[in-house]
């Protein structure tokens, strides 16, 4: 986890490096340093910080996070060589980065609206994205008309199919839109504004507004995405050595200290920008030594809590997970193994017996801890999955178990979680402990209304018994609803079998920082 973690710094830092490099070269040359480029010069300052920002704050190593900073990185270096007008080599690399930048833009965007689960017709969307995106690189290598044509085939393609892909899932949609609409109204009027403005007072002076389109585009999708992570802003001081305050602080001062010494230099808009490069390197590097002196060394500050208690829990996690399955799978294995070499039969069938019970009990005991959602398929698959995992688990002891279900249901993080958890409980007991030989799960999600009902014709019992002791997983299951301002109904009686029906709002406010691990 460190070592990945200061991996990616790595990266960061070589890339501010060479950021300052480029700008030190336009410097020297002057001729990108007009008041035309100020306003790009910016902008890229405020992608190539806020990739080091979100970098920074992924101490869980999410790979969302890894995979937006990445992107921040990248058009960050496209803008920047799209001020090279008259260098082909650089100006090159411009064009050859404008369709990367939109399949991964748009990769980005699906992966985040879908929160990286399956579902129906991305195969086929990406497939077209990505042919269609060598297409246009290919293209450039041809003539410009060539790239250009390609260009335009590459962005219609991915607004038609794009359209398809939001009309087939338009209740997903307009799920995403209800629930995170504040901050996406805040985040356009944040981006809006300072364009409007912009163009308003230069709209006659056509070089001051080159790839305008491009930067509301861009700008318009990060800070929206930006937004909706860092909705909780209480959140972000755990992630840093300064606290929100004195942060915004230290960067007013940079902006300050890099403005002065641009005019007292001479060098303008792109010294200023230049220095501000030099102190966020720095800073970059503080953080890098910051972290690894603490990891290393222990040492007990604020910052140093927070990261020992995320390696703590996740060494925890990772350590159990390693013992279940090298330790205790690979002796159950082995006794199994061992039985048929039992030269008595009765005590041949009993180890054999033990042993796979206690395989079943120790998977239903990991999956319970991290259930395995497999992102390559779609919710109903998975839980489909796991269902006849469990019907081929207790064999013959099963007759059925039907699961209705339609094909396209979404659940947000965490209720995917969740209620995956909660239904394999629930069958689980009903197997288990009520010995039914049919069990019916049906699971729907209408306007924001989660609805899961369970049923089986197993021995059933009495409605005060479940507060007991012996049902402490159903009172854990009704405390998990509860908190989450649901309902949990139970119907059953002695040889009638039971009816258990799970009612809860799935509110996607939170959702997005639950998915990413913030």
């Amino acid at each position: 986890m460190e070592k990945r973690y200061l991996v990616r710094q790595g990266i960061l830092v070589i890339s501010q490096a060479g950021a300052v490099v480029i700008l030190c070269r336009m410097a020297v040359d002057g001729s990108q340093s007009g008041l035309a480029n100020t306003f790009p010069l910016i902008l890229i300052s405020l992608l190539f910080l806020d990739a080091a920002y979100l970098s920074l704050k992924n101490l869980n190593n999410s790979r969302i996070l890894t995979q937006f900073s990445c992107l921040l990185l990248l058009a960050a270096w496209q803008f920047l060589f799209s001020l090279f007008g008259r260098d082909g080599i650089l100006h090159g690399i411009f064009y050859l980065l404008i369709p990367i930048t939109v399949l991964q833009t748009i990769d980005f965007l699906q992966t985040f609206l879908f929160q990286d689960s399956s579902y129906r017709g991305q195969k086929s969307f990406l497939f077209l994205l990505r042919i269609t995106c060598c297409c246009s690189a290919a293209a450039y290598f041809l003539s410009m008309q060539a790239f250009s044509l390609a260009l335009l085939l590459q962005s219609a393609a991915a607004l038609g199919a794009g359209t398809t892909l939001m009309l087939m899932h338009r209740k997903r949609i307009l799920f995403f839109l209800k629930s995170q609409k504040k901050a996406l109204i805040r985040s356009f009027l944040f981006v809006v504004l300072p364009f409007t403005c912009y163009i308003l007072v230069f709209i006659d002076r056509a070089r001051y507004l080159e790839n305008m389109g491009s930067y509301f585009i861009i700008m318009t999708s990060f800070v929206s995405v930006h937004s909706i992570v860092n909705g909780r802003g209480a959140d972000a001081p755990l992630y840093f050595a300064l606290r929100g305050r004195e942060a915004v602080l230290i960067l007013c001062l940079a902006a300050g200290t890099s403005g002065m010494v641009g005019y007292l230099t001479g060098l303008g808009t792109v010294g200023a920008v230049m220095v501000f490069h030099v102190l966020s390197l720095l800073d970059q590097c503080f953080q890098i030594l910051l972290y690894h002196r603490t990891v290393c060394r222990g040492v007990g500050n604020y910052y140093g809590y927070s990261l020992s208690q995320l390696k703590r829990e996740e060494r925890l996690r990772e350590d159990f997970s390693n013992y279940l399955h090298d330790e205790i799978l690979q002796d159950l294995l082995s006794i199994k193994n061992l039985a048929g070499k039992a030269e008595r039969p009765e005590i041949k069938k009993l180890i054999a017996e033990t042993a796979d019970g206690l395989n079943r009990s120790i998977r239903a005991r990991m999956e319970s801890y991290r259930p395995t959602l497999l992102r390559s398929l779609t919710l109903k698959e998975n839980m489909q999955n796991m269902l006849d995992t469990l019907s081929a688990d207790y064999g013959e002891k099963v007759g059925k178990i039907d699961f209705i279900c339609e094909e396209n249901i979404f659940l947000v993080e965490p209720y995917n979680v969740m209620v995956y958890r909660i239904l394999r409980e629930l069958v689980t007991n009903a197997l288990k402990h009520a010995q039914a030989a049919e069990v019916i799960a049906e699971l729907s999600q209408q306007k924001g209304k989660i609805l899961l009902e369970v049923t089986d014709n197993g021995t059933g019992f009495e409605q005060e018994e479940y507060r007991h002791q012996s049902h402490r997983g159903l009172n854990s299951i009704l405390e998990q609803v509860s908190m989450l301002g649901g309902t949990m109904q139970i119907r059953s009686g002695k040889g009638a079998g039971t009816r258990i029906t799970i009612a809860m709002e799935m509110k996607g406010e939170d959702s997005y920082q639950s998915f990413i691990g913030g």
